[in-house]
């Protein structure tokens, strides 16, 4: 295989704004394959939903750097 790369996002709750993160791998190292990324929350709150990449906050790679992973 090749390399990955870790994409960690972090979005506020529709309810209660409360923080909710997630995380996905592409074989890209840019962020505009995982902002097209569908992510399924549920909050602590009871709300659900379905959010894409580029509705984050702040991509948490901005804040923490890129994750290479290679297999």
């Amino acid at each position: 295989m090749g390399i990955e790369y870790g994409h960690v996002f972090l979005f506020r709750c529709h309810a209660c704004h409360g923080a909710l993160t997630s995380a996905c791998f592409t074989s890209e190292s840019n962020l505009e394959m995982a902002d097209e990324h569908i992510f399924r929350h549920t909050c602590d709150c009871g709300w659900t939903g379905e959010l894409t990449g580029f509705m984050a906050r702040e991509p948490l790679g901005a804040i923490l750097g890129s994750g290479r992973i290679e297999r």
